[in-house]
C-alpha cells in the first residue's frame, strides 16, 4: 500500500461543533459500517482555525482508515469534488498517487484477505490499532492501469446499486414511522391525525384482554432434540434456539406456540420482548415464560402494529416491576388489562393491511439490497488475488 500512495497522513485532533452550513467534518462513526459511505444525517464541523487547515481537506480518491478501537481497519474512499470536508483525528488518509485507480485499491480493503491482516496487524496490549506505518505495509496484486480502471469501475457500479437500495430501504422505513405517528392516536388522544375515507369518530378505551384470549396448549417436554422460540426484544427480533439435550431442560411440559400468536416474554417484557408469531414460529415450544395469546377479537395485522408502539412499551415497562433481567417479571394479569384505544374491526383491517404492504415492500427492498451485498461478496473474492 506504502507504494501506491503519495502519503498516509493522520486526521485532526479537533473537537466537532455544530454544522457550519460548509465545512463538514467526518469522524469513524460517520462512516457507514455496511456500505461504507459518508452518513450525513449528523453533519458537524471540526472546531478549528480554517485558514491553517488545508492539509487535513479530502480529495476525490483519498482512502480513509479507522487506527483504534473496535472500528479498527474500517475503510472509506472519497467520491466527492465538490464539498469541503476534514477528517478526524482517529482516521488515518492515503493520498493514492495518479498512476493507480483509487477505486481498484479501496476495493482490496473489503476483501477477506485485508480482514486477516487486520485481525493480525490489530493485536495490541489495550486497544487494537494500526498505525500509518503498518496499514502502508499491506500488499495487494496490482494489474495494468487498464485492467484496474476495469475493476474499479465495476465495484463501484456495484457500490451505487448498493447505496442506491439502502436509500429506498431507509426511505421507506422512514416513510412507515411517520404513518405510524399519524396514524395512530397521540398519548391520551381517542382519534388519530390521518385516516382512511370512510371512518370517524373516536377510537375506543378498550383493556388489551378484550381483544386477545390467552391460550395455553401443553406438551410433555420430548425425548428428542427440538427447536424453542425465544423471544429476547421485539426490537432484536425472534429466533429458533436449537435444543440438543432436552433431558437437560428444567420443564416437564412446554407449550406450543401457533402462527399468528402474540407471545410474550414476561422476564423481558419491559425490554420490548413481544411480538406476533410467524409462520417458521407455528409448531414451536417454549416454556411457562413464554405466555401466548389468540388474536380472536382484533386484526393480528393492526395488532401487530400497535404493540411495536413507543406507548405500548412504556405500559409493559410499568408493568414490569423490580430491577433488571430475571428480576423484572411481567404480571400476567396486568398485561391482559393494559389500556389502550382501538377503532372498529374494519377500521382495523384497514390499518393493518396498509402496514403488512408497507412491511412488505421493505422485505423486498432488503432482501434486494442482501442479495447485492452478497454478490459484491462473491466477486471481490473471485476478482481480487
Amino acid at each position: 500500500m506504502g507504494e501506491v500512495a503519495e502519503s498516509f497522513d493522520y486526521g485532526l485532533n479537533a473537537s466537532a461543533k455544530d454544522f457550519d452550513g460548509t465545512h463538514k467534518y467526518i469522524r469513524i462513526t460517520d462512516i457507514d459500517d455496511s456500505l461504507r459511505f459518508f452518513d450525513e444525517s449528523n453533519l458537524t464541523s471540526p472546531d478549528i482555525d480554517f485558514a491553517n487547515s488545508d492539509n487535513y481537506l479530502l480529495k476525490r480518491g483519498d482512502i480513509l482508515f479507522a487506527r483504534t478501537g473496535a472500528s479498527v481497519g474500517k475503510s472509506y474512499i472519497h467520491k466527492d469534488d465538490e464539498s469541503i470536508v476534514y477528517f478526524a483525528g482517529f482516521l488515518i488518509r492515503a493520498r493514492v498517487s495518479a498512476e493507480y485507480d483509487a477505486d481498484y485499491i479501496y476495493q482490496n480493503t473489503l476483501t477477506e484477505k485485508y480482514n486477516t491482516f487486520i485481525k493480525i496487524m490489530s493485536q495490541r496490549s489495550g486497544q487494537p490499532g494500526v498505525n500509518a506505518q503498518e496499514y502502508a505495509s499491506y500488499s495487494l496484486g496490482i494489474p495494468s492501469f487498464e485492467e484496474m480502471q476495469k475493476l474499479g469501475t465495476f465495484f463501484r457500479t456495484l457500490d451505487e446499486l448498493l447505496a442506491a437500495s439502502q436509500r429506498k430501504v431507509a426511505g421507506l422505513k422512514q416513510l412507515k414511522a411517520a404513518y405510524l405517528q399519524q396514524m395512530f392516536p397521540q398519548a391520551g388522544e381517542c382519534v388519530p391525525r390521518v385516516r382512511f375515507e370512510g371512518f370517524d369518530g373516536e377510537w375506543e378505551i378498550k383493556q388489551l384482554g378484550e381483544l386477545v384470549t390467552q391460550v395455553v396448549r401443553e406438551v410433555p417436554k420430548p425425548d428428542k432434540a427440538y427447536k424453542r422460540l425465544s423471544i429476547r426484544s421485539h426490537a432484536k427480533g425472534t429466533f429458533h434456539q436449537i435444543v440438543e439435550e432436552p433431558e437437560k431442560v428444567a420443564m416437564d411440559k412446554l407449550y406450543v406456540v401457533h402462527e399468528n400468536d402474540l407471545i410474550v416474554n414476561i422476564t423481558f417484557a419491559w425490554e420490548h420482548a413481544i411480538a406476533v408469531a410467524g409462520r417458521d414460529d407455528s409448531g414451536l415450544l417454549v416454556s411457562h415464560r413464554f405466555p401466548t395469546f389468540e388474536i380472536d377479537k382484533a386484526d393480528i395485522d393492526f395488532i401487530r402494529i400497535l404493540v411495536s408502539q413507543e406507548e405500548f412499551r412504556k405500559k409493559m415497562e410499568l408493568i414490569s416491576p423490580g430491577g433488571a433481567g430475571r428480576n423484572r417479571v411481567l404480571n400476567r394479569g396486568d398485561f391482559v388489562e393494559i389500556s389502550l384505544v382501538a377503532p372498529s374491526v374494519n377500521e382495523q383491517i384497514a390499518i393493518g393491511s396498509f402496514f403488512r404492504n408497507l412491511d412488505d415492500q421493505i422485505i423486498v427492498c432488503q432482501d434486494k439490497l442482501d442479495s447485492f451485498k452478497h454478490l459484491k461478496s462473491a466477486y471481490l473474492q473471485k476478482m481480487f488475488v
